[in-house]
């Protein structure tokens, strides 16, 4: 199926705009996470440690790791080789990165707001010209990655974070349904995957843009520098999607119209059309009141959805895994920093985002296309659910290695673990009608982003019960088993409604 307007090639291209735009902003929702310890460090917020001396060359960061006080940190020194009475101090105390100020910058700061204005993109995505609202948004959210850079104040990067969420919320209920809309139902699970890989690559970039370009400390900015460059190429990508995309004519999947039994369908198409020709005079004549109508059958469509058990339980279980996923990906590099400082694991980490990300969102969408055809959509809530369970293990075992073996049990468990986003806003999409489409996007990316999105704030508080590697243990590989069985759940009562739904149109077959 293509799209009025748009040739295969214009399909492909336009998705690929979207991913790379999606890494953009990606980019620069995650680069807080890699340069947090600098930023701190020169804004002064968030918590302070022991931390090795930076002058000191020889000596292990184990060394100061262990202190937790001030007094015995500044206390531990060596004596330099140019004099025996000279001596110099290994350790500092400083800030660490960590804390509430800057968990409430990883999550409220950005999801409070991102969440909120979603549901206004969600609507804007159903009334008007997509690929304006995404070249408009686009540019803004760049604007902000890179105005992030000249923040002085803790306050001034709060805000920052707050301008970046409104605009970066555009990109999945608007790409969602130029997505929806320019793909057929048989490869819509690989091209979701396509355009939310587009997580993976920012996200991986971000530990190397964030590490090597601020240890670089081009121009004498540090971890400024990192933040604008990560704004420039989205700058160049606005005016590239605006003038070279295309708007995809709003469809509506061939099975959306047989909700009800097969025996009412043609009945159903005979009231649709005379209803389409009393629209078409009542607009003439009364377009307000046609408005009013419209509205009414959406919030009844809205609510049929709604009260479908499998649509509860696919959300439940992407708050959960969702949940797991952000408090991995602000907590990862400072996780190894804290654990073995010693241990430069930034390239690998952008490796196994990238390369096990994008493999698994790409593997998750072809393995979901290629059982729906003769399971049903209930087979991509089972490859959800098989998928997580699988990453548990290995995700739950790194924590107890040292690198690099925890690398490899990280790669494996994260190339599992991504199957799941692109394959659930694909069942997504496909359980609501299409008029309600991006609405319904904009309202799951609420619920979700809210509970996932405000995780990290609860690292704090489990790390000073327990330690800070039982609070990451606790909340990502604890998401990802929570999900499988909410995403299970949610399969059983997909294939239920299928053979439901299979027998009563046997029963119609038989009696006409």
């Amino acid at each position: 199926m293509t799209a009025k307007g748009v040739t295969g090639a214009a399909e492909w291209w336009t998705l690929f705009l979207l991913g790379c735009t999606y890494s953009t902003g990606e980019l620069g929702h995650f680069l807080l996470g890699s340069v947090s310890r600098p930023m701190a460090q020169e804004l002064h917020f968030g918590d302070k440690a022991c931390l090795k001396n930076n002058e000191v060359t020889n000596i292990s960061s184990a060394t100061c790791s262990g202190i937790v006080d001030e007094v015995t940190c500044l206390n531990v020194t060596v004596t330099t080789v140019v004099s025996s009475s000279e001596v110099m101090h290994i350790c500092k105390w400083d800030y660490n990165g960590l804390g509430l100020e800057y968990h409430i910058l990883a999550g409220p700061a950005f999801i409070l707001v991102f969440t909120i204005t979603a549901l206004g993109w969600g609507y804007l995505a159903d009334k008007k010209n997509r690929v304006r609202c995404f070249s408009l948004a686009t540019f803004f959210f760049s604007l902000a990655i890179l105005g992030t850079s000249f923040a002085t104040e803790y306050w001034h990067v709060f805000v920052a974070r707050m301008f970046l969420a409104a605009w970066e919320s555009s990109c999945v209920p608007l790409a969602t349904t130029i997505i929806a809309d320019l793909f057929p139902k048989r490869n819509r699970g690989l091209a979701m995957g396509i355009f939310h890989s587009g997580i993976y690559i920012g996200y991986g970039t971000s530990f190397t843009l964030g590490n090597h370009v601020t240890a670089a400390n081009l121009f004498d900015q540090g971890w400024r520098a990192s933040y604008f460059l990560a704004g420039l190429p989205g700058l160049a990508i606005t005016f590239l999607f605006l003038f070279t995309a295309k708007e995809p004519e709003r469809t509506r999947d061939e099975d959306e119209v047989s909700k009800s039994s097969p025996k009412e369908t043609t009945k159903c198409n005979q009231t649709s059309t005379n209803s389409e020709k009393n629209i078409k005079q009542e607009t003439q004549a009364v377009g307000k009141e046609d408005e009013g109508k419209e509205i009414e059958f959406e919030s009844k469509s809205a609510w049929e959805t709604v009260k479908n058990p499998a649509l509860i339980f696919l959300v439940l279980g992407a708050c959960v895994r969702h949940a797991g996923g952000f408090c991995w990906g602000y907590n990862s590099a400072l996780y190894f920093k804290t654990y073995y400082p010693d241990t430069d694991v930034s390239a690998m980490l952008t490796i196994i985002s990238i390369g096990g990300g994008v493999t698994g969102c790409f593997l998750g969408g072809w393995l979901s296309d290629s059982l729906v055809s003769t399971m049903g959509i209930s087979a991509r809530a089972l490859v959800l659910g098989i998928s997580q369970l699988v990453a548990f293990p290995f995700a739950f075992a790194q924590f107890f290695v040292s690198p690099p073996l925890a690398l490899y049990f990280l790669l494996v468990g994260y190339l599992a673990a991504e199957f799941w986003f692109g394959v659930m806003f694909a069942v997504l999409v496909e359980l609501v009608p299409a008029s309600i489409r991006s609405k319904s996007v904009a309202v799951a990316l609420l619920c979700i982003n809210n509970i996932g999105g405000n995780t990290p704030v609860f690292v704090n508080p489990l790390a000073h019960a327990f330690t800070y590697r039982t609070a990451v243990v606790i909340l990502y590989p604890g998401a990802l088993f929570g999900s499988s069985i909410l995403f299970f759940i949610c399969f059983f009562i997909l294939r239920g409604q299928k053979i439901k739904a299979d027998k009563g149109s046997s029963a119609v077959k038989i009696s006409s």
